[in-house]
């Protein structure tokens, strides 16, 4: 889940006690025009949250989660720490139901990450899962995670393994065909464990420098069939870490997501792409907190517009307090922070695009490619909730669309702001920009 060698603390404190295709606008422009259409509301992308664990207690990530109006909830189970050295064969989950259980009861989905390695099984935590005892072994550990928890989270789904293309999980490079020769014998494994539970390959890292079509093309295309995996798993951020200045807008997961599905599938071994891990850091959009919340519900609603079945923002909390990037790409504040746990405006950005998805029976994708401005209507018992915005940075659009007989139109953006807007014979109007940000319309009839 974490994504980068700065995490590992966090992670190891548990144990003791972007690749992205630079494509044009048009290409952009293409892919949403060729989405326009209506669509039932069961086809809406999930919209799920990563947690690091540690960063506040299972009652206070409830809370936060609740708040958010969230989906479903992503986080590790660290194999070392549930199958101990001097303890093999034996799963001591007492840590994870603390956190899991609450969450499954209150009806959200989980997704439970298998990480990393065990010393047990090799030569340490954080290497490739390779040979036939430790394949073995990895097997029996996805299984028990299934047959522990299925009861009593009856919607979950398993990931295996988190960006195996990616060195800062596995100390030396996982290839693509190494990956597949486990992914398939613990694929099925979990499968003949539970067949209900749903199973993603490990969330293919697009940072830059990896190529992560090459390797998913790789995976997909060594010879093993992956009949008990439901989704392949995919992060495509579109920030450097090395070049924040580089940082290209949320629409690009619509050039990247589709590019990977297209890679997956060259070998005949197409699945439907699981987006399992998504966000930006502060630092990449210059500090600005509402450009961090816009970028956020622009994400949100790419995923939708792309029908990928499943949305993970990264993540929940910030992970501390300073400017480091990686303690910045939350939805609320650091517990450490002078207000602890506030939620920060992607929080509330994320949180209206939950709010206008709620209790839809329909949506459409409309597109006006001269403004560059695309429109997702979700039909309601109560009228419409209406989201507008624009990619094009170049000036302020004009926009000006027929959405029907309401009684009472009103527009907000993202951060709750109210917006100026005009509605009168049907037809709803506003100047756009994008920098002011997807901005919501209520129609009530």
């Amino acid at each position: 889940m974490p994504r980068r060698i700065a995490l590992l603390p966090l992670l190891l404190s548990l144990t003791l006690g972007p690749g992205s295709s630079h494509a044009q606008a048009d290409d952009v422009a293409t892919l949403i025009a060729a989405a326009q259409g209506t669509y039932p509301a069961a086809q809406l992308t999930e919209m799920c949250v990563a947690i690091h664990q540690a960063t506040a207690t299972p009652a206070q990530n409830l809370a936060l989660l609740q708040k958010l109006g969230v989906h479903c909830v992503r986080s590790d189970n660290l194999w070392v720490v549930i199958e101990r050295v001097g303890s093999a064969g034996s799963y001591d989950w007492s840590g994870y139901d603390a956190f899991w259980i609450p969450l499954c009861k209150a009806g959200l989905k989980p997704i439970m990450l298998a990480t990393y390695n065990n010393p047990i099984y090799a030569a340490r935590a954080f290497a490739p899962i390779a040979g036939g005892i430790n394949i073995a072994a990895f097997s029996n550990f996805a299984a028990a995670m299934a047959n522990h928890y299925s009861s009593i989270c009856p919607n979950m789904a398993e990931e295996l393994f988190n960006e195996p293309n990616a060195g800062n999980w596995t100390g030396v490079p996982w290839s693509g065909a190494s990956y597949a020769s486990m992914l398939a014998p613990v694929s099925a494994a979990v499968k003949a464990a539970q067949s209900r539970v749903a199973v993603y390959s490990g969330g293919v890292a697009s940072d830059p420098g990896l190529d992560s079509m090459a390797w998913i093309r790789q995976m997909a295309g060594a010879g093993p069939k992956f009949p008990g995996v439901d989704a392949y798993a995919f992060h495509p951020y579109s920030f450097d870490p090395r070049n924040l200045a580089a940082t290209l807008p949320p629409e690009q997961l619509l050039i990247d997501a589709k590019a990977f599905a297209q890679a997956a599938a060259s070998s005949g071994q197409g699945k439907p792409v699981a987006l399992t891990e998504y966000g930006f850091p502060l630092p990449a959009l210059g500090g600005d907190l509402a450009k961090q919340g816009f970028y956020a519900a622009r994400g949100m609603l790419a995923a939708i517009i792309g029908r990928y079945p499943l949305l993970t923002y990264y993540d929940l909390i910030d992970d501390g307090t300073d400017g480091d990037l990686e303690n910045t790409f939350g939805l609320f504040r650091n517990g450490a922070f002078h207000t602890p746990y506030e939620i920060k405006p992607a929080g509330i950005a994320f949180a209206a695009i939950m709010d206008v998805m709620a209790r839809a029976s329909a949506y459409t994708i409309a597109f006006d490619p001269a403004i560059s401005v695309p429109t997702i209507s979700f039909d309601k018992p109560e009228g419409a909730a209406i989201v507008i915005w624009t990619y094009d940075t170049k000036g302020t659009k004009s926009y000006a669309r027929q959405i029907g007989s309401f009684k009472h139109v009103s527009c907000k953006d993202v951060l709750g702001k109210t917006y100026p807007c005009a509605y009168a014979n049907g037809t709803l109007s506003m100047s756009l920009s994008e920098s002011s940000g997807p901005i919501v319309v209520t129609a009530r009839k």
